[in-house]
């Protein structure tokens, strides 16, 4: 597998967990740990072809539909594109600060 494809299925991976609204602890549970899982979904590591398959049997994903460029338009239903627009145009720098060290310090962490 070529980069490319590797960063489609990574992408693809975190679009089907987050529509389905999988923790990447359950997500990956009888897979892999979830510390070699959030390296793999930041990209600092590729999917090996086995975990892949493991994936794709697990949850009966299509290789090529992994493989595919992801359609990151599909996370966007009309509560988070508003929340986006929120935090992007009516939040002061400031307030965009304290939001994002909220949601990186204060939100139960998943792994």
């Amino acid at each position: 597998m070529n980069e490319t494809q590797a960063n489609n299925i990574r992408h693809n991976l975190w679009i089907f967990r987050l529509r389905r609204k999988i923790p990447r602890h359950i997500f990956v549970r009888d897979i892999m740990s979830v510390q070699a899982y959030r390296e793999i979904e930041y990209g600092h590591e590729a999917i090996s072809p086995d975990m892949l398959k493991k994936f794709i049997e697990k949850y009966d994903l299509k290789r090529k539909h992994l493989t595919a460029a992801p359609n990151f338009a599909s996370l966007l239903d009309h509560p988070t594109r508003k929340l986006i627009e929120y935090q992007r145009v009516a939040m002061s720098s400031t307030q965009r600060k304290h939001l994002m060290h909220f949601l990186r310090d204060f939100l139960p962490r998943t792994y």
